[in-house]
């Protein structure tokens, strides 16, 4: 992880996860999850290109204000084939006072999500679609995986 000074007055020291170690821990999830998520891809973006793709998905489109506490998403491509995007401005904007281990598990838990909706295939075609594949994610991380739900409801 980075280590950055913060300011000569505060003298706190603010890690930021760098992309490879987001790699590595959302590779660890993905090994760790209990389903089988066969051709998925992990993707760094920027925030302004990120943001980009929010203002097109049918959840977050009318919601800018939640942009910022919006760290991760997939993107379904063809043949079956998925990307987890993060943003590694957003985690680290969201992770600032958290502790190492904890931003840690922040990744993990934002992967473990995203598998979810992943390995549950809906295809969302509007709003409605899109509101009902969250809500089926959250009862079913809450029932599997009751930590990390934790760690996530500390951010929205």
């Amino acid at each position: 992880m980075q280590k950055v000074k913060k300011t000569k007055t505060f003298r706190k020291l603010v890690i930021k996860l760098m992309p490879s170690e987001i790699f590595k821990i959302a590779k660890e999830a993905k090994r760790a999850f209990p389903y089988k998520a066969q051709d998925i891809e992990f993707f760094i973006m920027g925030k302004s290109k990120f943001c980009e793709y929010l203002e097109n998905s049918y959840i977050t489109k009318d919601h800018k204000e939640d942009y910022s506490k919006t760290p991760a998403f997939v993107a379904h491509l063809k043949k079956n084939k998925n990307v987890i995007v993060f943003c590694d401005e957003i985690i680290n904007k969201l992770s600032k006072k958290l502790k190492e281990k904890e931003k840690e598990e922040l990744i993990k838990a934002l992967t473990t999500h995203e598998l979810f909706h992943i390995i549950n295939k809906h295809s969302i075609e509007n709003e409605y679609e899109a509101l009902k594949s969250e809500e089926e994610v959250h009862e079913e991380f809450e029932e599997e995986f009751p930590e990390y739900k934790k760690i996530l409801d500390k951010f929205s």
